[in-house]
């Protein structure tokens, strides 16, 4: 099965940055490549598998400053 690559450009506009933001999270291993002799290609499985990896699922917990609990008190 061939898999779909997609250009730089096409993931930029995937992801509404630039295509430098791309190209520096490559750089920094982030999202992994293809090279198909000078040009360089992103899996699309690459591609939604970066976008799985950033999506925050956690919520932080509240600063203690704003908690209810110490409304109004002073340390």
């Amino acid at each position: 099965m061939i898999k779909r690559l997609l250009t730089i450009d096409a993931v930029a506009a995937m992801l509404d940055v630039s295509p430098r933001t791309v190209q520096r999270e490559i750089d920094a291993g982030a999202i992994s490549t293809v090279r198909v002799r000078r040009l360089v290609r992103i899996d699309a499985d690459e591609a939604q598998a970066y976008i799985a990896r950033q999506t925050n699922t956690r919520r932080s917990p509240p600063c203690p400053s704003t908690s209810a609990a110490t409304a109004g008190t002073i340390d």
